[in-house]
């Protein structure tokens, strides 16, 4: 028709920020919803949202509030933070003796060479 020439699009990426969450709860649920993110290493979810379609568009809506954000650390942060004072020695006490016993149970169980 005359116009300029068509642009040759290739290798490019759009970003859409989203700025809310749909989701399926108990209409009941006291429980608190904990949402997280920010691990890269964590596999992506799979929905199939075809299947509860109907019901997310039938659902009636109600709006939710984040509160403050949390930050949950690492495991080893956790596990740290879990195992403090004696409680820490008596675990790794407990966990010596397991691998002794077990080390002792597999010698004696292991053919006895000639």
């Amino acid at each position: 028709n005359g116009d300029n020439p068509a642009i040759k699009l290739h290798d490019f990426r759009g970003h859409y920020p989203v700025s809310r969450v749909v989701f399926k709860t108990a209409s009941d649920s006291t429980r608190p919803i904990w949402i997280y993110y920010g691990n890269p290493d964590a596999a992506l979810p799979r929905y199939d949202v075809t299947l509860i379609a109907d019901q997310l568009f039938r659902a009636e809506r109600a709006p939710a509030t984040l509160g403050a954000q949390e930050n949950m650390g690492s495991k080893t942060e956790r596990i740290t933070q879990t195992l403090t004072g004696s409680t820490r020695y008596f675990f790794w006490g407990v966990l010596g003796v397991v691998v002794v016993a077990l080390l002792l149970l597999i010698s004696r169980l292991l053919p006895k060479t000639q």
